[in-house]
């Protein structure tokens, strides 16, 4: 189970797994052109189970533990716990604030990757 305070079932009501996962995704991608070398495989994987999941992350959090999840482990069921409980993820913020440049619509162009991405 995630540390800290519970989710605030208002924020964590209005957090749906697509955006979750979505979340998750844009981690990996910004994490992928600091040349981070596993976190952003890890962080994909998170975000397919997330996204397949039928029940809501909140409700597994309270049933059975994020970290049930494939492919989720402790690190990224604190990360989604981060995201139940504020609505953001911190370490995203972070690098958000450093490359202020929208990544995920980005890499969404065909011929655009990480590294072309990094690059420009």
């Amino acid at each position: 189970m995630c540390a800290g305070r519970p989710a605030d079932r208002t924020r964590a009501a209005e957090l749906d797994n697509r955006t979750a996962a979505r979340a998750l995704r844009e981690l990996a991608a910004r994490l992928e052109l600091e040349g981070v070398p596993h976190a952003p495989r890890a962080y994909r994987r998170a975000a397919d189970a997330v996204e397949r999941e039928p029940r809501g992350i909140a409700a597994i959090r309270a049933a059975e533990g994020l970290e049930q999840l494939p492919g989720v482990g402790s690190h990224i069921a604190r990360t989604l716990c981060e995201l139940l409980d504020t609505g953001t993820i911190s370490r995203l913020e972070r690098l958000r604030h450093e490359a202020p440049v929208d990544v995920v619509g980005l890499l969404a162009v065909d011929g655009i990757g990480p590294k072309r991405l990094k690059t420009l």
